[in-house]
């Protein structure tokens, strides 16, 4: 047994991986993902992270206006997301952490392959076999193990008209929220639209418990991506999302049930460019190997960096019945490629139902830029974008008044993609040589991988309380003079404690005999308190046997007995 249990170790773990994100380094689209762009993705920010007292993020927001219809509604506002600011986070086109609240978006983060695809989730979910046998399952399980099929759903998120939340879809496809709310959701695939959208879901529509129905998406209000690689090694992991996916859908009409009446949101279209994370990876021999394993394997390394491509759209106005709210994009950027468009916002314009200008509000950004080494070769990977002002103006274009902003250190951060990055992403200012962390284990597991790669030098991935503020807002000066700054502190955890591992079975022992007395003593070791049960049974042979009996001492005293049975 022992002999088989060794051949087994040896076939499984002949190789191994050892990679850093922030994407992920194997090469196999159910482990790869396609997240949203940064504008749609600032958006529905405060699902995963919401504002409460609990996770210390404030609620921070400008309210811009409220476009009003019969029985429906748009409150227009820029609000700001202080829960940090990671290196490798590329601006919005407001700003830094900042987002337009303007009607709503749902966005995807792709997981494997579109849902939607043919060997997606929605047409490969089913094939996912349980329970698992291998007799009958084998080539349905090597094809999601190898990437030819889809076996996990994508993950979509929403926000619009305070609602948020997020969903998948069932294998059956039917639409799964998390949490469950009062919504009804339903969407459209098109067959006969042209790339990228044909076969691809167009537009989503979701009805509210009062029936007011939301329609996102449709052929102009649709954002879609791809990636590409480039690296140091021809090894490469990172998969390539060279197919469009599509990943934002934005709000395109409210309708309101009764009244009939409709506000209705125009987009046009833009294309961007960044590189979205770098990631690396290490592969070598768990231990030297002989025969099969030496022969076919080598020990390699690959350090790659994931460049994407976005075609969004920019809102440019949203019209109601009693007024419309103008958005203009204008200008280059410092901090990404700009192919086509605009991805800057720079004035929003208040107009009352006859279109004449009621009020506007100006946008002040700015490019600030890191020094400090990056695996980036692009310019842009140095420079974040910031807005430091939102100007008011009257009708007439005279100035008003003005919000302004602070930020923390923010010329201090490191080019995006550097290696000085915690855990999660955050500033550590740590001067790592690369993105891998030490792995598990004794130091003679280091020591064993940099006899392969004598240039590895363990990450310190650690965070740094103090450092992973840079970046973040400081202080607001509101239009009256006051102002608000915010003091920020890292996530510190009260207590951690090991988990208790209790012990099932402690001793477990017998004892015979024929004649005379006899006994038998076991001693055990209790590493945390725990309740002992104690099983026994005694066998008399005979009417003459005498009786047993079970002692427990301490150890300490073996005189008196701590129970006796």
């Amino acid at each position: 047994m022992k002999k088989s249990i060794s051949i087994l170790f040896i076939l499984f773990y002949c190789f191994h991986f050892l990679s850093a994100q922030p994407t992920p380094a194997e090469n196999d689209p159910t482990l790869e993902i396609m997240p949203p762009s940064p504008s749609a993705a600032a958006i529905t920010k405060y699902v995963d992270f919401p504002v409460n007292y609990y996770s210390g993020t404030p609620q921070i927001s400008i309210p811009i206006h409220t476009l009003s219809g019969k029985g429906i509604s748009v409150p227009v506002s820029l609000s700001y997301h202080a829960g940090g600011t990671k290196v490798d986070e590329v601006a919005s086109h407001v700003g830094l952490g900042w987002s337009l609240n303007a009607g709503g978006v749902i966005n995807r983060t792709v997981r494997g392959f579109q849902d939607e695809e043919l060997d997606g989730y929605l047409n490969r979910g089913a094939n996912v076999p349980y329970p698992i046998d291998l007799a009958t399952n084998f080539d349905d399980l090597k094809n999601f193990a190898d990437g030819y099929w889809d076996g996990q759903p994508d993950l979509f998120n929403f926000s619009f008209g305070g609602y948020s939340g997020k969903f998948i879809f069932r294998e059956d496809g039917s639409v799964m929220q998390i949490p469950f709310q009062d919504l009804d959701i339903d969407y459209d695939i098109c067959s006969s639209c042209p790339s990228p959208l044909n076969t691809a879901i167009l537009s989503f529509t979701i009805t509210t418990p009062d029936g007011i129905r939301y329609t996102f998406g449709t052929a102009s209000a649709v954002e879609y991506s791809t990636t590409a690689s480039t690296g140091q090694s021809a090894t490469c992991r990172i998969k390539d999302f060279s197919n469009p996916a599509v990943t934002a859908w934005y709000l395109k009409e409210i309708q309101h049930p009764t009244t009939l009446d409709n506000i209705v949101f125009h987009y046009s279209p833009h294309t961007i460019q960044y590189d979205l994370a770098y990631s690396e990876s290490f592969s070598y021999p768990t231990t030297p190997q002989t025969g099969d394993c030496s022969s076919t394997y080598s020990h390699t390394s690959s350090g790659c960096i994931s460049i994407k491509t976005d075609h969004g759209v920019n809102l440019d106005s949203i019209v109601a019945i009693n007024g419309k709210v103008t958005f203009i994009s204008d200008g280059a950027r410092s901090d990404l490629v700009t192919q086509s468009g605009s991805s800057r916002l720079k004035e929003i314009q208040i107009k009352g139902k006859q279109n004449g200008t009621l009020k506007i509000y100006k946008l002040v950004q700015s490019f600030i830029q890191s020094t400090g080494a990056t695996p980036s070769t692009e310019a842009s990977s140095k420079y974040r974008m910031y807005l430091d002002e939102i100007e008011t103006y009257t009708a007439t274009n005279v100035f008003s008044n003005e919000y302004k902003f602070e930020y923390n250190n923010r010329s201090q951060l490191p080019p995006r993609l550097s290696f000085k990055q915690d855990h999660w992403g955050y500033f550590n200012n740590e001067n790592n040589l690369q993105m891998t962390p030490a792995p598990d284990g004794a130091a003679s597991t280091l020591n064993y991988i940099q006899s392969y790669f004598t240039s590895f030098s363990a990450a310190n991935r650690a965070p740094d309380g103090e450092k992973a503020q840079y970046g973040n807002i400081k202080k607001i000066t509101y239009p009256t003079g006051g102002f608000v700054e915010y003091e920020f502190e890292g996530n510190e955890l009260a207590v951690c404690r090991e988990l208790q591992q209790k012990k099932d079975t402690i001793v477990n022992n017998y004892i015979t005999y024929t004649t005379g007395p006899a006994t038998t003593t076991n001693t055990f070791t209790l590493e945390y308190p725990q309740l002992i049960t104690v099983v026994y049974d005694i066998f008399k042979m005979g009417f003459r046997a005498n009786g047993a009996s079970v002692h427990i001492y301490d150890i300490n005293d073996l005189n008196d007995p701590i129970e006796t049975w």
